[in-house]
């Protein structure tokens, strides 16, 4: 989470470099002369246009909750993963690699905003897993005693990635 920040640019009151993980700029959302109030605060649509990890389980046009003016606009459209309609068509969720952000308060959204929470923890928990595997295996070949080698066994066994092929280190699904 923490979509704007993500952008190479963000232009609230004054132009501010961001993390540029996600090329484009953050830019304050056109309210059509008044039309539409800012910030925005309240319900809105959310409209997925790509499968994404953190949506699983949830339904096309859920409502999340939003509190907002500024939009981030992406020069690669491929990372949105979903939108919202104010004023125009929104990013409110962008997805790159392991790269995941949203315009919208997952936390504030209720019950769906609780599964995209769920689904984002262990979508890294899984992601964490994979790394702690990676380690224990290339601990392998060094002298750590058998007995740290035998508590970082019980570890991986805590593993829900079943991909992963670990030599001498037995693990299981939950």
């Amino acid at each position: 989470v923490g979509l704007q920040m993500f952008a190479d640019v963000g232009y609230e009151e004054i132009e501010t470099k961001g993390l540029g993980w996600i090329s484009g700029k953050v830019s304050k959302i056109d309210n059509q002369n008044g039309k539409y109030k800012l910030p925005h605060i309240g319900w809105n649509q959310l409209n997925i246009v790509k499968d994404s990890k953190i949506f699983k389980g949830i339904e096309n046009n859920s409502h999340m909750y939003f509190v907002h003016s500024y939009e981030l606009v992406p020069n690669d459209k491929s990372v949105v993963s979903a939108t919202t309609e104010y004023s125009s068509n929104i990013v409110c969720s962008i997805e790159k690699e392991n790269i995941f952000g949203t315009q919208f308060h997952p936390e504030k959204s209720d019950k769906i905003g609780l599964k995209i929470i769920d689904n984002f923890i262990n979508l890294w928990m899984k992601y964490f897993l994979c790394v702690m595997l990676f380690l224990l295996y290339a601990c392998e070949s060094t002298n750590v005693p058998k007995d740290i080698k035998k508590k970082k066994t019980i570890q991986m066994e805590l593993t829900t990635e079943p991909s992963i092929k670990a030599k001498k280190w037995k693990y299981s699904q939950p």
